[in-house]
Parts: C-alpha cells; sequence; structure tokens
C-alpha cells in the first residue's frame, strides 16, 4: 500500500432492503458482464471520509447488490445470481497534491484516474472480486474531493435524479426460448475477456478526440428549426455538427471506414441505446438496467432526399425512439439482448460494441442531470465518465459547471456535450469539410478553442474549462471576438 493510501470494506448495514434473500437472480437482459461503469463525482471542498464510509454503509442497505458476489449457473435448472454474503466494497482514500482536478472539464475523461476498474474477469471466474471499487481522491492544495465508483454493469442501477429503492425481483427469470433477431452488430462481435479489447488494441488505427459543445438557446433552435422543417436555416455560426452541409459531407467521407472513400456510403444505420423502464415488461424501478436498443434504419426512400437531408435524419431517429416504447418491441428486444449477452456471458466473451462500418451508436444520457447527486453542493459538482474509444461511437452528456473568475460558479442549464472519435487519417478532411462549409466560425461553441496534440486529441474548446479558469457566455459580444482570436490561433496550429 502507498504511503497516504488507506483501504477500506464497507459492507451494507444490516437489515437490508433484501434481508432474508440468499441470492438475487440476474435476468439474462441485465447480463452485461463485458462492461463496468465508472463514474466520479468532484466538489469544492474536502468531504469528511468517517462520513462517507457511513453514507456508504447506508446506501448499501437499500442498494445491497453491489455487496454481493456474482455467481455462475451450477446446473442446467440453476441461473446467474448475486449472492449476498455482504463481503461489501472496496474503498480506497488518497491524498493529491495536484493543483488541479482535470486538466480540461470535459465530462469525459480519458485515460481514467478515478478509480481503479473492478475486473469483469475476475467477476466470472469466481474469485472474490467486488462488484463495486470505490477511490476518494483528496486533493489538498486546492480543497476539493473526487468520489469515483467502478461498477459492476449487471447491477448498474439507473440513472439521476436519485432513485426511490428499486423493486427487486425474487423470483429466477423465465428462461428465453424464442426470440426475434436484430440486426445489432455489436451483438455479434464477441472477445475472450481475458484478451485485449479490441478498442485497447495498441495495434488498431490511430484514433483522435473531438469534443463539441451545444449551448441550450442552440438546442432550442435547432428544434424549433426541425418543428417548422426550416432546417436550412439553422446557421452554420450557431451549430457545428448539426449543419445540413456538413453533416452531408460528413457522413459521406468520414463516417465511413474511409479506405475506398470513392464509393464510402457513411452511416446508413444508427443504434440507439435506450432506457426502458417503465414500458411493460419493465418496472419504472427495475432493479437492475432496464436498457435496450433502438435502431434507425437507413431512408426507405433516399430518392425524395436528394439533396440529403438532416430532418429525415432526425425524423427516423425520433421514430425509432416512439417505436422503443411499444410493449411489444421492449419485450422482443429484451429477449433478444439476453439471449445474447447469456450466450456470450457462458462462454466468458465481452462484447464488442464498437460500430462497424456502415454503423453508428448513440449514446446520450443528456437528458439526466448527474450532477444532481450533488454532496450538498448543487451547481458546483462536477461529473465525469467513460467513452469507448471508437469511431462512429457517440456520447451525449450535460456540460459540467465552470468556475468564472470571481470563483463563483455558472452553468448554462441544458447545454449538451457531445464526444466522438475519429480515425486520425480523416483528421485533415474534418477540416477541409469545416473550411467547404463555411463553419469554422462556429468554433466559439466551446467557452475557448484549444489543441492538444500530444494526447491525439481536437478538441474544440477546453482550456477555458479548467478547473479555476474563466468560464462565460458565448452570446456575449466581447467574448465572442475574444474566442474568435482563440479560434485563429488553433487554426493556425491545424495548419488551416
Amino acid at each position: 500500500m502507498e504511503a497516504g493510501e488507506y483501504t477500506y470494506t464497507i459492507k451494507a448495514k444490516e437489515p437490508t432492503s433484501l434481508d432474508g434473500h440468499a441470492h438475487y437472480p440476474i435476468s439474462p437482459d441485465n447480463l452485461i458482464v463485458s462492461f463496468t461503469v465508472d463514474t466520479a463525482h468532484v466538489v469544492p471542498t474536502l468531504l469528511d471520509i468517517p462520513r462517507l464510509k457511513q453514507a456508504l454503509s447506508r446506501t448499501l442497505s437499500a442498494y445491497p447488490l453491489y455487496a454481493g458476489r456474482l455467481e455462475r449457473p451450477q446446473g442446467p435448472q440453476d441461473h446467474w445470481k448475486i449472492r449476498f454474503s455482504n463481503e461489501g466494497i472496496l474503498v480506497k482514500v488518497r491524498q493529491s497534491d495536484a493543483q488541479q482536478v482535470v486538466p480540461v472539464n470535459t465530462v469525459v475523461q480519458s485515460p481514467w484516474t478515478f478509480s481503479e476498474q473492478i475486473s469483469v474477469a475476475k467477476t466470472l471466474s469466481g474469485e472474490n472480486e467486488p462488484l463495486m471499487k470505490v477511490a476518494i481522491i483528496h486533493y489538498i492544495v486546492i480543497g476539493y474531493t473526487s468520489v469515483g465508483f467502478s461498477c459492476a454493469h449487471v447491477i448498474y442501477q439507473g440513472l439521476p435524479p436519485l432513485d426511490p429503492p428499486p423493486k427487486y425481483m425474487t423470483a429466477p427469470p423465465t428462461p428465453v426460448k424464442e426470440f426475434t433477431n436484430f440486426d445489432i452488430p455489436s451483438m455479434e462481435q464477441t472477445y475472450a475477456l481475458d484478451d485485449t479489447p479490441p478498442h485497447l488494441d495498441p495495434h488498431r488505427e490511430k484514433v483522435v478526440r473531438v469534443d463539441i459543445r451545444f449551448t441550450a438557446q442552440q438546442l432550442m433552435d435547432i428544434q424549433r428549426a426541425e418543428a417548422t422543417r426550416k432546417t436550412k436555416h439553422i446557421g452554420c455560426k450557431r451549430a457545428v455538427l448539426l449543419c445540413p452541409g456538413y453533416a452531408r459531407r460528413f457522413a459521406r467521407e468520414v463516417s465511413h471506414d474511409g479506405r475506398h472513400r470513392g464509393s464510402a456510403r457513411g452511416a446508413l444505420h444508427s443504434d440507439n441505446g435506450t432506457q426502458a423502464r417503465g414500458t411493460v415488461p419493465l418496472s419504472s424501478n427495475a432493479g437492475c438496467n432496464g436498457l435496450i436498443w433502438t435502431i434507425t434504419e437507413r431512408c426507405r426512400h433516399p430518392e425524395q432526399c436528394k439533396p440529403w437531408s438532416l430532418s429525415c435524419t432526425a425524423r427516423r431517429i425520433r421514430l425509432s425512439l416512439i417505436g422503443g416504447r411499444s410493449p411489444e418491441f421492449v419485450a422482443d428486444m429484451s429477449a433478444y439482448c439476453g439471449h445474447k449477452f447469456q450466450e456470450a456471458a457462458e462462454s466468458s466473451r465481452g462484447l464488442d460494441f464498437s460500430p462497424p462500418p456502415g454503423h453508428m451508436t448513440v449514446n446520450s444520457t443528456y437528458k439526466y442531470d448527474w450532477t444532481s447527486a450533488h454532496f450538498g453542493y448543487p451547481g458546483q459538482t462536477q461529473f465525469f465518465h467513460t467513452v469507448l474509444p471508437s469511431p462512429r461511437y457517440i456520447k451525449i452528456f450535460q456540460a459540467n459547471p465552470q468556475v468564472i473568475e470571481d470563483g463563483s460558479w455558472r452553468r448554462d442549464q441544458g447545454m449538451a456535450e457531445v464526444t466522438f472519435y475519429l480515425q486520425t487519417r480523416v483528421k485533415s478532411r474534418f477540416i477541409d469539410i469545416l473550411k467547404a462549409e463555411h463553419i469554422l466560425h462556429a468554433v466559439y461553441l466551446y467557452p475557448r478553442a484549444a489543441i492538444q496534440p500530444r494526447s491525439g486529441r481536437t478538441q474544440l474548446g477546453g482550456e477555458g474549462s479548467q478547473v479555476g479558469k474563466p468560464s462565460a457566455d458565448a452570446r456575449d459580444s466581447a467574448l465572442a471576438a475574444e474566442l474568435w482570436e482563440t479560434t485563429e490561433r488553433v487554426l493556425a496550429d491545424l495548419g488551416v
């Protein structure tokens, strides 16, 4: 153990909400064993460690699954389950003399440094691996605390605002015998869990990261334009990725694998991760994931969509999401996902969710304010998460609040933050598209613009998002001028 680092095992305060039960059955559609859920909350104070430990113990009393251990079926009549041994979760506490928590205040952080990830392979092998690990870091110089979590995705209990205690099923799940096949390539792509995941393969093609923000006002403008079907009036000075011309070229030239540029067809299918709680057969506070996929197919009437229409794409995505609320669809998709999850888990294989050419995955929790878990510091809590670093895999969150020059906090409630990756070889093409569509001025969507080439990361914004650095409203004329000066420096760095 390193000097200044302390390790604790926190058990659930008894009796728990599942007192009297020796096991909790895991339904097939919750057997997402390939992934962990890694999050962190950062608050501008040094949280009291004894109080945090007590709070964790009381919280585990309502959510005791994390304090148990995963068990495989022991025979053909058995099922996957969590053993209620109350062996607890692992908590590590350490101090840091760093003078900032993160270099850039974006929700997605890479590399991930806020917590030690649980081992998926160990949870499946029967080893005594916790289903949750917590890391508490005191930043003693600046007076901040981060509370990082790594959780097994088989339990992942929901999204903010804080859920009421979940309704746990006690009867074993009904085995899935028949299901409808869906065209979701990520459900067919697997790898051995003791191997390096494909998205972390050091020999894979290099990628570059892009982060873009849309203010709440910009999103309202986009929605209003779509409602009136005047998409072409969404000014390129106001929204980068949703400019029709840009999106058309980006889909054709960048989202494809790019090896045969002349025949590139772009992302024809969009797979959308959807929270289905509250739709029969899933209760509104189901005990575990409640996740399904909806599929936005390619346009069935391309002759009516010439030139390409952002409105058409938006409508098709919306129709797929509406269809995803159908009880029949939820039941069919849950059965399909359950079969695929169980098939992978029983063979100790992970699912590779990297979108193949022609597909794009959108994983959005934009509607949820993760900072509602604010540890007593509403409006001053920052939230951090991870993302699959694969091209065409998109994450969308609400942006974090920022510290401004006078030390107070400021937040554009409803600002969206979009993170995705491009292959490095198409980076120049990405910039060419921005130039050709005359939307370089839109770089000021971020408070500032910065490029960090050493990390292989292109960021439209960032420097002004550092802890303690100023942020401001991009609608201010003085700020707009300042941001454009920054943008010019960025473009010079890019060789534009």
